[in-house]
């Protein structure tokens, strides 16, 4: 692999999420997420080393097509939708688990997100972690064309603990220079909290130009409030867009947004009656607590262990109730670089 020449330039990371820790009798289990920036090539070569020691599986509900995956010929065991299946198996990758709903999410969002009666007092919720490919600056655009229309209309923004700074700054100052003080809250709450909050809005906003499966898109659906999507988003939230349950603006433009949201306003459509059941029993949609979501994927790896000829220690399983520990991912952070000339 060619390696630039200062260190500064390629930093790279590998997120796993972690179930079983390796061994001298067997190899870790963990999930494998690349991110790189600065410009560098994925490291194959690093990949490969670590899968002396691990196995890997890939939750297929992030946004990516199979060919877009540099390494999914590295992957031991895709976790999966039963509608992709039929890709990976086609690009000769055999081993996969079928999860009727949550991928990554851990969280029993069923239990946590219903309707509750309550006073409408918030006109636009924008939930989101403040990363770039989330449009946190369409939300704003379209909150500024509510507010030319309806100048007392609030809005609030609920944001991860795991955003950007420089996004999340980025935010602020919009707020700031677009002058919204007065009608934009953006504060952060416990996931507990979410639901009070999606039941007090008119309208939720999805934004996302590229992402996985949208969490925030799943929650409104069950607290069966009304859902505003960017119909053309590449995320895989796109799988559950439905015209019974969804409303749509059509371009990225705060202008395009804005105009969706006054409409959607003015029809004064107050609840999204079905859409729960929607998700839950037409989609067949499946949330897993982490100790049941753990226990289907370790399960599902049993063979990866019998063709190496190794055992699954259940002594090297990380128990579930410490999964949860460093945001839900344990970090790894890989950095390759070249010796400069004449450099010790």
């Amino acid at each position: 692999m060619q390696q630039p020449t200062d260190r500064a330039q390629f930093r790279m990371r590998i997120r796993s999420f972690i179930l079983k820790r390796s061994s001298h009798e067997s190899k870790g289990l963990a999930c494998l997420r690349f991110e790189g920036y600065g410009g560098g090539p994925y490291p194959r070569d690093i990949i490969l080393a670590l899968k002396r020691n691990w196995h890997f599986f890939w939750f297929s509900s992030w946004n990516y097509r199979l060919q877009e995956i540099p390494y999914h010929d590295l992957i031991d065991l895709f976790v999966t939708r039963e509608d992709l299946v039929s890709e990976i198996q086609a690009s000769g990758r055999t081993n996969c688990i079928v999860v009727p709903g949550g991928g990554e999410s851990f969280e029993r969002h069923d239990l946590l997100f219903y309707p509750t009666p309550q006073l409408l007092d918030i006109d636009l919720l924008y939930i989101a972690r403040f990363i770039p490919p989330k449009r946190g600056d369409i939300a704003l655009q379209c909150l500024r064309y509510l507010a030319d229309r309806i100048p007392n209309c609030r809005a609030v923004f609920l944001e991860s603990l795991a955003s950007d700074p420089a996004t999340s700054k980025s935010i602020r100052q919009g707020r700031l220079r677009l002058g919204l003080e007065n009608n934009l809250e953006i504060k952060s709450v416990r996931l507990q909290e979410v639901n009070l909050f999606l039941n007090r809005s008119r309208m939720s906003l999805f934004t996302s130009d590229d992402e996985g499966l949208c969490r925030a898109f799943l929650q409104s659906l069950l607290a069966e409030r009304p859902m505003l999507c960017y119909r053309n988003t590449k995320s895989s939230t796109r799988l559950f867009y439905d015209n019974r349950y969804c409303h749509y603006y059509e371009h990225q433009t705060g202008k395009c947004a804005g105009e969706a949201a006054y409409r959607l306003y003015q029809q004064n459509v107050l609840k999204n009656p079905g859409a729960r059941d929607y998700i839950l029993k037409e989609k067949g949609f499946k949330f897993y607590d982490l100790a049941g979501w753990q226990s289907h994927i370790l399960a599902a790896s049993v063979p990866l262990y019998e063709n190496d000829k190794q055992r699954l220690n259940p002594n090297d399983i990380v128990p579930a109730d410490r999964l949860t520990l460093s945001w839900f991912w344990r970090t790894f952070e890989l950095v390759g670089y070249q010796k400069r000339e004449g450099s010790p």
